[in-house]
């Protein structure tokens, strides 16, 4: 079976190239990738890791197999990219936190604003915790790397560029 160009894929590519080559940090690809080309914010960072729907699910039966859990397919993947789209389906928690594995982030990372409201409140409240655990964790990944640097000079590279800037201001 061959796989279909997918539109905006060769733009998707050379943006995420572009913007590697400035040092952007991979949240701040996602997001641009979806503001130009209107993607989820799930697909957005799998596009902004360069990877096909075929290498996720392979990913996830690397996470996955061992628990003995369902296989992930590119069909499936693409449904909870297009999701509220007709006919797709909502990616629960425990989805989202097997895509945040692979991709490298947090699971509130992979939701839109509404999407996010339209979580079950249990399941919201477990994005949230994890959320909350991962802000932690940064906060203390930087106080920890301040070995005799000023605390103001350590200002997480993610943060980064801001307005424009490609790399942090030297205070």
């Amino acid at each position: 079976m061959t796989q279909r160009p997918m539109p905006g894929g060769d733009n998707r590519a050379r943006l995420r190239r572009d913007l590697l080559d400035l040092r952007w940090p991979l949240e701040q690809i996602a997001d641009e990738i979806g503001r130009r080309f209107g993607d989820s914010p799930l697909a957005a960072f799998r596009h902004a890791l360069g990877l096909s729907q075929a290498e996720v699910a392979t990913r996830w039966a690397t996470l996955c197999a061992p628990t003995g859990e369902a296989a992930m397919t590119g069909t499936r993947i693409s449904a909870y990219e297009r999701y509220p789209a007709p006919g797709t389906k909502r990616p629960t928690a425990a989805v989202l936190a097997i895509f945040a594995e692979i991709y490298a982030t947090t699971p509130r990372r992979l939701l839109s604003p509404a999407q996010y409201a339209q979580l079950p409140t249990p399941e919201r409240l477990l994005v949230d915790r994890v959320e909350q655990t991962a802000t932690r964790a940064a906060s203390t990944d930087l106080i920890v790397a301040d070995q005799g640097q000023r605390q103001h000079d350590l200002v997480p590279r993610r943060q980064w560029p801001l307005n424009g800037a490609t790399t942090p201001p030297r205070w």
